[in-house]
């Protein structure tokens, strides 16, 4: 099956944002202040995860100008229930383009903690070696099936950690499929790879933000992603009366 991995660069390197991107972290684009997400456990506002245009191949959302939004409270992290799709404690949702407001949203009253901000300035398009009529369409998979597809992500080293669209889910834990119509859309863990060294600036800049960007291993350049308690991040998205997002983690 195909998947899709993006190359980062971070938006302070980069010039302004005028129009949707896809991204991680910062502040979300085009969205009111009326729908910024407020955390049910906390009462506070949630901090952006991750913004994905609509795309026929790697995110399909059925509509061009479609936005998807993920969001987790940032305020007390593991005191909200941010795991949880149903807690409250994160958002996942799209919106229209004509639900849009044509410029960056506002920093929310409250000033929640922000991730770092990155933007998406290619795809890379690989194979998993999966057949798709193994697992389509959208089947529950029960725990033989779930370890079945873990070793095989793994043994054949096509499992890419970061952000990754499309294919199949690696779960942590027992398959959490929501049901029913829902479609695995995506995933994501807490780290990311940028595709060049951030200029020095890019390295120490802004300050009020979570995590921090460093050098890998390899010599390349990544930045923590989102706290998922050290584990992994599910979007599904389901299609029929109306366009909806479904987001949680396991550890």
């Amino acid at each position: 099956m195909k998947y899709y991995v993006p190359q980062f660069k971070l938006s302070f390197d980069m010039p302004p944002q005028t129009k949707p991107e896809d991204k991680v972290g910062g502040l979300p684009w085009g969205l009111s202040a009326e729908r910024y997400p407020i955390c049910r456990d906390c009462g506070k506002s949630q901090s952006l995860l991750l913004q994905l245009i609509h795309h026929p191949e790697r995110l399909d959302l059925e509509r061009p100008g479609r936005n998807l939004f993920i969001f987790q409270c940032n305020h007390d992290p593991g005191g909200c229930a941010t795991w949880d799709s149903d807690s409250g404690a994160n958002a996942c949702f799209i919106l229209e383009p004509e639900e849009l407001t044509g410029q960056m949203a506002p920093m929310p009253t409250d000033n929640p903690w922000l991730e770092i901000e990155a933007r998406v300035v290619d795809w890379i398009e690989g194979d998993d070696g999966i057949p798709a009529e193994q697992v389509l369409p959208n089947r529950t998979l029960g725990d033989y099936e779930y370890d079945k597809f873990n070793d095989l992500l793994l043994k054949s080293n096509r499992y890419y950690q970061g952000l990754r669209l499309g294919s199949i889910p690696f779960w942590v834990q027992v398959p959490e499929i929501p049901s029913p119509n829902w479609k695995f859309a995506g995933e994501m863990s807490e780290a990311y790879t940028l595709a060049e060294e951030p200029s020095p600036e890019g390295k120490t800049s802004p300050k009020d933000r979570v995590g921090h960007i460093h050098q890998l291993p390899d010599g390349k350049w990544g930045f923590t992603g989102p706290n998922l308690g050290t584990g992994n991040g599910y979007l599904f998205v389901r299609l029929q009366e109306k366009a909806e997002g479904c987001f949680f983690w396991q550890c």
